[in-house]
Order: C-alpha cells, then structure tokens, then sequence
C-alpha cells in the first residue's frame, strides 16, 4: 500500500507532499487546488503499464492518457514542468512500508530510481494501476481490452451482484459481441439485451469502476468525476459497493470530489460497523508560487466540521 508521496516539478506543483494515506482517499478541494495534479503525479509511476495508455471510440490511435487529459501531442513534455522550464526536472517520490522510490521525468524521458532493485509487489502495483477520469469511464475501452481477463477471474459474478445491488436491476448476465465490439446486458424481464452504453451514465460508471478494481488486485484506482452521475437514493450502495469490492480485492482508492454528499456518504460509511473502512480526507490547497499543502483529516473529524457548518471543501 502506498503511504504518502512527495511531488516535485509536476504541473503547478514547485513541491509538496501527502502523507498517511489510508486505504480509501479522498482529495477535496478548490478548483486549482492540486486535486488532479497530485492523482496524476501518483499516476506517472504506471507509465510503463498497458493502463498508462487510452484509445477511445473516438481516436485514431493509442495516446498517453496523462497527456491527452492536457491536450498535449508528447509525453513526457515540457508543458509537464513546473513553469515549463526545462531545467525543472520532475521528481516523484513514492514511499510504501519499508521500501521508497524515486521517479524522474523530463521531456528526455522518464524512469524510475532505486537505490537497489525493487520488491515485485511494487512493481506489481504499478502495473494494474488505473486513472479513471470522465472521458474513460464513458468509453467503452476497458471492457474491451479487459473482459477476457475478468472472465477469467469470474468478476462477471461480481458484477452483475454489486449492479443489481446499487440499481435495483435484474440482470442476468453479460455477453460481449465480436462482431459489434460491445458488452451487452441481459435482463430477467426483457426480451432483449442492451449495450452497456445504453444505460444510464451512473450505471455505466459505476460498471467502469468495479471492474477496474476487480482487475487492479492489490494495486490502486486512481478516479475524478466519478460521483457527477450518480442518483441521490442509489450513491450510497455505490459508495458501499466500492468499499467493499476494494477490501475484497486489496485496492488502495484515490479519489478527487467537490461535492459535500460525496463527502457526507463516504464519511458516514466509513464509521458505520457494518462498512467500516480506513478513509482519509485530504484537503488541498496550492499557493501561487507552486507549494502543494494537504491537511488530512479523520471521517469523524471531517463529520465534526461538517456537522459544525464548516465546508471543508474550502481551504484557507
């Protein structure tokens, strides 16, 4: 499990880190606070991994997705550097139990450094890691290079359990189609199937994100906008589902929210017996000359702040 992280040259961070990750993290924050700097820097240890790389329905070809989510034609660039000056060499640092390591990146490469050689967990954690943002999780993409290798562990089981848990469906299976190159659904009640991308947007998020973690097994989700789609009387199953999905499969969440019900449902989950889990909160902020600050807080000192009209999205 990744224990904190310290970011140097990345974006709009000159240098800051975040410590005492928990097994489910929550990044709050302004808009230009980090959030999505700090998931991304976190992110760029996969940049050897099949998963560092996105070709939607819509693109012609494979690209990084870390420089498609900017708009940006190369990775690693030097639009990646702080002010984007050449001599501001990225630097990442990555420390688990025992163990930490270093990566470096600038527009003439990237590459990990490492006092000795690393442990296979690690590097096993690195690659079945994944960044879910919006553009990937309503793309069909990941079913399609993935269903094979969830069949193979039979996470269609947990799927259509954790679906029609969160939904109230009746589902009966899934099928995927050669010929048209999509996962279709099978109901108890319908005389016919629908693509996945028939569905609701929530629901198709929802699938995304559960069979990225059942694929992860012991490494990390990385996800922003994730909650944006989600029906106030089902978020709290899906929030449950993805407790529990993650403790099953020994996957650490990384998670950037500006909603206060994301917040309140995590928070109250995370105490509940029943779905008692480790969660952090991490509030970020990110001063004008490039410092990246975190206060990390407890479920229910967050809920105390919250029950005491405090936002907490809000820094300063």
């Amino acid at each position: 499990m990744l224990r904190a992280v310290t970011i140097r040259n990345y974006r709009g961070i000159k240098e800051g880190s975040i410590t005492g990750f928990g097994s489910v993290n929550l990044f709050v924050g302004p808009n230009g606070s980090g959030k999505s700097s700090a998931l991304e820097a976190i992110f760029l240890g996969a940049h050897q991994s099949p998963g560092f790389m996105f070709q939607g329905s819509g693109y012609s070809r494979q690209q990084h997705l870390v420089a498609l989510r900017h708009n940006e034609d190369q990775f690693p660039s030097t639009d990646m550097l702080y002010q984007k000056q050449p001599a501001n060499e990225i630097g990442i640092t990555y420390q688990f139990p025992g163990e930490t390591l270093e990566l470096r990146a600038s527009p003439q490469g990237i590459g990990f450094h490492s006092a000795g050689s690393w442990p296979l967990v690690i590097q096993a954690f690195f690659g079945k890691m994944r960044l879910l943002d919006v553009r990937v999780l309503l793309d069909r993409t990941l079913e399609e290079q993935a269903w094979d290798q969830l069949l193979n562990i039979r996470g269609d089981r947990d799927l259509l359990k954790m679906m029609n848990s969160v939904y109230e469906l009746k589902l009966e299976s899934f099928s995927y189609s050669a010929r048209t190159r999509a996962l279709k659904a099978l109901f108890t009640d319908r005389d016919y199937a629908l693509n996945i991308d028939d569905l609701g947007a929530g629901m198709r998020i929802a699938l995304r994100m559960f069979m990225a973690i059942l694929l992860s097994d012991g490494s990390a989700v990385l996800a922003e906008e994730f909650d944006g789609y989600q029906h106030v009387e089902s978020f709290p199953r899906f929030v449950e589902a993805l407790f529990s999905l993650s403790k099953r499969a020994g996957t650490q969440l990384f998670l950037a929210t500006h909603s206060n019900e994301t917040l309140r449902t995590f928070g109250d989950l995370a105490v509940s017996p029943s779905t008692q889990t480790d969660l952090r909160i991490f509030q970020t902020a990110l001063s004008k000359d490039g410092f990246f600050h975190t206060a990390a807080l407890k479920p229910d000192e967050a809920q105390a702040l919250m029950t005491g009209g405090f936002d907490i999205r809000r820094t300063g």
